[in-house]
């Protein structure tokens, strides 16, 4: 079973009544390593991300190059047929 408590967080005015209360309720703050470290982590995820949006976007591109190409074959060839015909 899980206890939920209410608490509001406009009753805590200041920076240190609102740490205090995360103290109280067992957070413990992380040091300026911890945090910069996470700030690199979540940077670096961020860009791994934009490069495989990247790389999916150039194939996607590729993909509509390669469509557009066979089309364009496809419409010579039959309107070379359709020339030799006449």
């Amino acid at each position: 079973m899980v206890v939920t408590e209410e608490i509001v967080l406009s009753d805590y005015t200041t920076k240190e009544e609102m740490h205090a209360l995360m103290v109280e309720k067992g957070f413990q703050q992380k040091t300026d390593e911890e945090i910069n470290a996470m700030k690199h982590q979540k940077q670096k995820e961020a860009e791994e991300e934009e490069q495989l949006k990247a790389e999916k976007r150039e194939e996607m591109r590729r993909r509509r190059e390669e469509i557009q190409k066979e089309a364009d074959e496809k419409k010579k060839r039959d309107d070379e047929l359709a020339k030799d015909e006449l």
